[in-house]
């Protein structure tokens, strides 16, 4: 669910409970304007979804995707998972696979 650039900045008001985590959000959506593969990596119970799913995914630009995963005890085959069934209808990427 992103938000259109006009509620983005309201939703970032409501949610960010002080400056840090809304310096935190906003630095991690200036980083993924780079292509390049993110990981939000931190202990057990740190907040690592919390931060995801109530401040950066909604804060995503119109038009962008995210997939999460949690990792348990074979990571790489988790995000393989998440990403087989994200791609499972376009041929063109699995070929590249």
């Amino acid at each position: 669910m992103a938000l259109p650039p006009s509620e983005r900045e309201a939703y970032l008001e409501r949610v960010c409970v002080d400056s840090d985590d809304r310096r935190e959000v906003e630095s991690l959506l200036r980083q993924l304007r780079r292509p390049r593969l993110r990981a939000v990596i931190g202990p057990s119970g740190a907040g690592k979804s919390s931060f995801l799913q109530a401040g950066v995914l909604p804060a995503l630009p119109a038009g962008w995707s995210a997939l999460m995963c949690t990792p348990t005890d074979r990571p790489f085959t988790a995000l393989a998972q998440v990403l087989a069934a994200e791609m499972v209808s376009d041929s063109e990427a699995v070929q590249l696979l």
